[in-house]
C-alpha cells in the first residue's frame, strides 16, 4: 500500500529577503532532486495552491505583493504596535498555525508530519536522518551532512563547521553534496573515487564520472578494513578484476586471516541442492543472522561452549538475478541500539538477558543448544554490538534447517514479545539498508556489528563468492 507524502513549506516568511528568482529555483531544484532519487511519492508544496508553476505569473504575484507591503501599507504601520504584535504573533508563526487550517482543508484525511521534536500531539515527529547519526536532533537546515574522518557520518551543526578540517564534496553533476573530514582513509593511491554513504548505513565506493574502471587486485585492503569497521557494509562497484578464485583469495588474505569451513574457504552461494548449509543455497528467504552464530569451540576448563564468529564477510557478485526479490538486507547496530526504549527493551534491561538457540542441522552446525547475551563489545573495537538470530521455524524452509530462538525471562509471553519487538527493529528502514545486487558488486561486511538476511527470489540464476575473513 503506497502513500503520498506532501511536504507544505513555511518559507514565505523566511524568504522574504531573498530574490525571488531564487525562491521559485530552489523549489524546482527540490522537485528534480526527488525525481532523480526515484521519490515518486514526495512532492513538495507550495503554501497553497493558488501560486501557478508558471514562473512569469509567480513573479507577477510576487512583485504586486512586495510592492504593495514596500508602498501603501508600509506608510500606515505603527512601529511601535507592529513590535507588539509581533512579538504576539511570533510563537503561532513558528508552529505554523497561521496556515495549517489551509493545509488540513485542502488535506482532511493526511496525517501531519514533523522534522522538530514534540510530544507527539497533533502531530508526529519523524527524523530524517538514521538514529546514530543524528544524535542532537538536528533540523536539515541547521545541519550538515558530513562524513567524518573514520567514515561514520554525522549530522552537524552547519553554522560551527571547521572548513580548514572539512572539503566540501560535490555529487555527479557537480554540485555541492556533502562535508568530508579531510583524512589519508580517501586516498586510493592514484585512483579518482567518489565516496558514497549509504541509507541508513554502509557506503558505496565507485570511480568518478569518466574515471577507471580500475582492477580490484589494486585495492588498498588495509584500507577497506578500517572503513569497513567504520560504516558496514563496503560496498565497490565497477570494480574489475580476474574471474579466478585465487585472485579472490589472495585479496581476502590481505584483508585477514581466511576462515576455512568443511566445505573450504570459498562458498558460492548459489541454489545447491547436494551441499548442506542450511537455506544458504536455495531461493527461499532467510531470517536476519550473523555467520558463524552456531560456530564454537569448547571450553577447556568449564566444558561450556565459546562462539568464534567470523569478523568479516568479503562477496563478490558473479551473477546477479534479474528476477524480482533476492535483496541482501544489512541491519546495522549502530541503529538499532539507539531505537531501544520503552516500546521495544531498554538497552539496560536487554544487558542483563539471553537468549537461546538451536538448530536442527546437525552436518553443518552439530545441532548444540547454545546460550548467548544480547549485547557484546566488538571484538576490535570495543563497542556494544546487538547479537540475536530471527526466529525461524520449518514452515518458513527447508526441512531440517528451522532455527527455534527463545528469549530468557518469564513469563515466556514477555520473552516472545521481546523477539518479536527485536525483529521488527532490524527490518526497520531506520536500521536496515536494502541491498540489490548489480553483476561485479564487492561487499564487505562487518559480521560483528551488523546482520544480515536475503529476500526469497523466483527463478533465475544468481550466484556470490563469499569468504569469511578473522
Amino acid at each position: 500500500m503506497s502513500r503520498e507524502t506532501d511536504r507544505f513549506g513555511n518559507g514565505v516568511l523566511e524568504n522574504l529577503k531573498i530574490p525571488d528568482a531564487d525562491v521559485f529555483a530552489y523549489h524546482q531544484e527540490l522537485k528534480a532532486l526527488a525525481l532523480s532519487l526515484g521519490l515518486t511519492h514526495l512532492e513538495f508544496v507550495r503554501l497553497g495552491t493558488l501560486t501557478s508553476s508558471d514562473l512569469e505569473e509567480y513573479f507577477g504575484n510576487a512583485s504586486k505583493t512586495c510592492n504593495l507591503l514596500d508602498g501603501p501599507l508600509a506608510q500606515t504601520v505603527d512601529l511601535e504596535e507592529n513590535e507588539r504584535h509581533a512579538t504576539t504573533s511570533m510563537p503561532h508563526i513558528n508552529d505554523t498555525e497561521a496556515f495549517k487550517p489551509s493545509i488540513f482543508k485542502q488535506r482532511k484525511s493526511m496525517i501531519r508530519l514533523s522534522i522538530h521534536e514534540s510530544n507527539n500531539v497533533g502531530k508526529i515527529t519523524l527524523d530524517l536522518f538514521p538514529p546514530s547519526t543524528n544524535p542532537d536532533f538536528l533540523t536539515p537546515w541547521h545541519g550538515a551532512v558530513a562524513v567524518l574522518a573514520d567514515a561514520s557520518v554525522r549530522i552537524i551543526d552547519a553554522s560551527a563547521v571547521d572548513m580548514a578540517k572539512f572539503e566540501v564534496i560535490t555529487n555527479h553533476a557537480g554540485r555541492p553534496w556533502l562535508l568530508r573530514e579531510k583524512s589519508d582513509l580517501f586516498d586510493w593511491g592514484g585512483m579518482e573515487l567518489d565516496f558514497e554513504p549509504l541509507f541508513p548505513c554502509g557506503m558505496l565506493i565507485r570511480a568518478r564520472a569518466g574515471c577507471g574502471p580500475y582492477k580490484f587486485e589494486n585495492v588498498n585492503m588495509s584500507r577497506v578494513r578500517q572503513l569497513a569497521l567504520s560504516t558496514a557494509p563496503l560496498l565497490l562497484r565497477g570494480f574489475t578484476m580476474q574471474v579466478e578464485k585465487e585472485v579472490f583469495r589472495n585479496k581476502a588474505r590481505e584483508l585477514g586471516n581466511i576462515q576455512t569451513w568443511p566445505f573450504g574457504d570459498i562458498l558460492e552461494v548459489r541454489e545447491n541442492a547436494n551441499l548442506s548449509v542450511m537455506n544458504v543455497l536455495t531461493r527461499e528467504a532467510m531470517p536476519f543472522h550473523y555467520d558463524g552464530c552456531f560456530k564454537t569451540v569448547e571450553d577447556e576448563k568449564t566444558g561450556g561452549w565459546i562462539p568464534t564468529p567470523p569478523l568479516f564477510q568479503m562477496f563478490r557478485n558473479y551473477v546477479a538475478s534479474q528476477t524480482k526479490g533476492g535483496l541482501t538486507l544489512f541491519a546495522s547496530s549502530r541503529n538499532l541500539i539507539p531505537l531501544l526504549g520503552p516500546d521495544t527493551v531498554p538497552l539496560e534491561e536487554l544487558r542483563r538477558l539471553k537468549w537461546k538457540t538451536f538448530t536442527t542441522d546437525k552436518e553443518a552446525f552439530g545441532s548444540t543448544q547454545l546460550l548467548r547475551p544480547f549485547i557484546t563489545p566488538h571484538p576490535e573495537t570495543g563497542v556494544d554490538t546487538f547479537r540475536f538470530h530471527e526466529p525461524w521455524p520449518e514452515s518458513k524452509c527447508a526441512p531440517g534447517s528451522g532455527v527455534i530462538v527463545h528469549v530468557m525471562v518469564q513469563p515466556q509471553a514477555k520473552g516472545n514479545a521481546i523477539s518479536q519487538s527485536l525483529t521488527r527493529l532490524m527490518y526497520d528502514r531506520r536500521v536496515a539498508y536494502r541491498h540489490h545486487w548489480k553483476e561485479g558488486d564487492f561487499i564487505f561486511n562487518d559480521n560483528a556489528m551488523t546482520h544480515h538476511t536475503r529476500t526469497a527470489f523466483e527463478n533465475g540464476h544468481r550466484e556470490h563468492w563469499r569468504v569469511h575473513v578473522n
